[in-house]
């Protein structure tokens, strides 16, 4: 679709992070780690696999629990900026 409205429009009326940065940037990132590597941080670790097991408890009592009323995918959504600031402007209306 993007390209569709590129091609009639000559990608004129996109904001740059379209076509510029943001075609860019997770080759930048890739770039950076790979050039200037970083010991690896044990609590980084604890983290992922904590979040990895809450994940896979919330999907198996998803699949197995017919009254489950969470979806697995709030968990990882729900730190999203957008769902954050969401969140905070209902608390505080």
């Amino acid at each position: 679709m993007i390209l569709h409205l590129a091609n009639e429009s000559d990608g004129i009326h996109f904001n740059g992070w379209v076509f510029g940065g943001g075609t860019r940037a997770p080759f930048g990132y890739i770039t950076n780690g790979l050039s200037l590597p970083t010991e690896p941080v044990i609590g980084i670790w604890v983290h992922l696999y904590v979040g990895d097991g809450t994940m896979a408890l919330l999907v198996l009592a998803c699949q197995t629990l017919l009254w489950w009323p969470l979806n697995p995918m709030g968990y990882p959504i729900a730190k999203i900026w957008l769902i954050d600031s969401l969140w905070i402007s209902i608390f505080l209306a």
